[in-house]
């Protein structure tokens, strides 16, 4: 980053690097994931003996919010990180006196926030498929 700025580049060029370096890391993740569920879509058809159909390429509305959703997360995910880093001055960064821990006897609130979030939304995650496993398997044990 700090080469970047010393070179020249303005705060406004890293902030479109840092949105368009994200949306390239979910364009990618969005394909791997894209794949894996149709490899894997057969498999959760047999498992739960229904036939969802897996309309992705059929319906042009789903891919549509699919694009979408993909061009709003990377401007979520891209801003603040980009906003911070290209708020450091070239000097200090290249002078490695710029820190990334708080300063002491500072909160640092947001990503308190944000690690308590995570850990509760993995929390759930875990809690949710633990009940749709056991509904799963409820209807063999009774045959």
């Amino acid at each position: 980053m700090g080469v970047r700025k010393t070179v020249g580049a303005g705060r406004k060029q890293l902030i479109l690097q840092f949105i368009a370096e994200t949306l390239l890391l979910i364009v990618i993740s969005t394909l791997i994931s894209i794949g894996l569920v149709s490899v894997l879509f057969p498999w959760l058809n047999q498992f739960t003996n229904k036939q969802i159909p897996f309309e992705l390429f059929t319906n042009p509305l789903v891919i549509v919010r699919l694009i979408a959703l993909m061009f709003e997360l990377s401007i979520l995910t891209g801003f603040y990180p980009a906003l911070v880093l290209s708020g450091f001055k070239p000097v200090n960064v290249l002078n490695g006196s710029v820190s990334i821990y708080q300063e002491p006897g500072k909160t640092p609130w947001l990503r308190h926030s944000l690690v308590v979030i995570q850990f509760t939304l993995s929390v759930l995650l875990i809690i949710s498929a633990l009940v749709v496993f056991k509904q799963s398997v409820f209807p063999n044990a009774r045959r």
